[in-house]
């Protein structure tokens, strides 16, 4: 555009003086005035990013899309970005599994450990710490820093509050004291277990055992065989879980009943009468897990 504007002022000034046009070097020749006065108000050229843009971009590109899809010539000036924080709940400890089962936090000092203990047995009992603490012969401010693991009890307190309690000393330990267990079995190792339908053909192999806690969990691989028969009447407290491992049977739950075959799973309430009540393809085999609470 700068060079054209430049061309029609020469043009322009030569057009005024047509016999000095031949002389372009003369300081006075029209197209020297011309040059001259072109060369003081011309505007200042500036150096700019100039981004190859393709034909094909959108409009209101982002900034980042476009640093993507351009080729800039000239020097690119480094932007620091400062990284966006995602609060707590992203970190590392939050995202350490996948379930929502709440984080075990790890094991107590004894004192807390014994303390957390003991409040959990008094809330049992649903007694006040007042009470307890009357009971156990100790002031109330002395059981509130047992609890909370701020003092370190003599034998002689500890036996007392154990007293109070009703329990054995060594119950105020067993939250200190709790194992983390796990219960492995290799295949076909499995213990065969007479249950109720073990004479229509059913087989029972128990796949492991909860060790402790409040829960009984029982992982049973069952095997229906080619003389196996209905029985779609089992009843018991808990939930119960079905994965249908092969074959194939029609699964009775209540006034229901469920087409299971290989990858299908079944949870439910096994307080209702349930059972496979159907034998479509035998033999069959499904995993069967069923929780209840410890009594």
């Amino acid at each position: 555009m700068f060079a054209t504007l430049r061309s029609s002022v020469v043009a322009f000034a030569a057009s005024l003086h047509p016999l000095n046009s031949q002389l372009p070097d003369s300081p006075k020749s029209p197209v020297s005035v011309a040059n001259a006065a072109w060369r003081r108000h011309r505007p200042k050229r500036t150096k700019k990013l100039t981004p190859s843009l393709p034909i094909d971009t959108p409009p209101h590109t982002s900034a980042g899309a476009l640093l993507r899809r351009c080729s800039y010539t000239g020097p690119m000036k480094t932007v620091k970005r400062h990284a966006r924080h995602s609060g707590p709940a992203r970190t590392a400890a939050a995202l350490a599994t996948g379930s929502t089962a709440p984080r075990v936090d790890e094991k107590l000092p004894v004192a807390a450990a014994i303390g957390a203990q003991i409040r959990l047995l008094r809330k049992r009992l649903e007694i006040t710490g007042a009470e307890l603490a009357s009971r156990a012969g100790l002031s109330a401010g002395m059981l509130s820093k047992i609890e909370n693991g701020s003092v370190s009890p003599s034998l002689e307190s500890l036996e007392a509050v154990a007293n109070a309690l009703n329990v054995p000393l060594t119950g105020l330990f067993a939250t200190y004291e709790d194992r983390r267990d796990c219960s492995f079995v290799p295949a076909g190792h499995g213990v065969t277990i007479d249950r109720r339908g073990t004479k229509a053909g059913h087989q029972y192999r128990l796949l492991g055992h909860s060790l402790s806690g409040d829960l009984v969990v029982e992982p049973y691989l069952i095997t229906l065989s080619s003389e196996a028969e209905p029985y779609p009447v089992f009843q018991h407290a808990g939930i119960e879980f079905i994965y249908m491992l092969s074959g194939g049977v029609t699964y009775r739950h209540a006034d229901k009943t469920y087409p299971l075959r290989p990858g299908d799973a079944l949870m439910f309430d096994a307080a209702a009468p349930h059972g496979p009540e159907v034998l479509d393809r035998l033999p069959s085999t499904y995993l069967s897990i069923i929780i209840y609470a410890s009594e």
